[in-house]
């Protein structure tokens, strides 16, 4: 299906190899060729939602506990796709990989978070969203020490705006710190 132009076939292999990828009764030799497959078909991937479908399941399931070599590799392509399919893949690590999975989301945050493209910069966003509901420490630190440098993405969000917004905490502790100081 993946090999054909259209859409509506692409569409259908990526459920496919999402389902297949979360099955219980799918080998590890199954996923690692799905894992293949995902990649070397990435041309028939044309939209956010296909990448947001399959690629924590197909890609993240497949690297948990292994090197990230290839996410790294994605997210210096300079197609926005592949840079969202290498922010999105660890949202696998976030739910059920050990801290050391978790701690390469970061890694591949740390080379997307200038992204300009908000089909990426969004990817950038709700990763570290989802991580800090596990490691919200890590997750401030990582915000403190790239809060000057990111710049406003095209779609106007902009965590250097408001980095709260990220937290799990952060609207709640906005308010506070309104209250505080007696603005609304």
């Amino acid at each position: 299906m993946l090999r054909r132009p259209s859409i509506r076939g692409s569409q259908g292999a990526i459920c496919i190899l999402d389902f297949r990828a979360k099955a219980r009764s799918t080998t590890e030799v199954e996923r690692g060729e799905m894992y293949e497959l995902y990649l070397r078909r990435h041309d028939r991937i044309t939209t956010w939602d296909m990448v947001d479908r399959a690629a924590p399941s197909v890609i993240g399931r497949h690297l948990l506990g292994r090197p990230v070599t290839p996410l790294l590799a994605l997210a210096n392509a300079p197609e926005p796709l592949r840079r969202r399919s290498a922010m999105t893949a660890p949202l696998w690590f976030v739910r059920y990989g050990d801290d050391a999975d978790l701690a390469k989301t970061f890694a591949v945050a740390e080379i997307l978070v200038d992204e300009r493209d908000p089909v990426v910069s969004k990817a950038v966003e709700i990763a570290l969203k989802h991580a800090g509901g596990r490691a919200p420490n890590v997750v401030e630190a990582f915000l403190g020490s790239h809060l000057g440098r990111r710049r406003r993405s095209d779609h106007g969000g902009d965590f250097a705006d408001d980095p709260l917004h990220l937290r799990p905490d952060g609207r709640a502790r906005k308010r506070g710190q309104a209250a505080e100081t007696g603005e609304t």
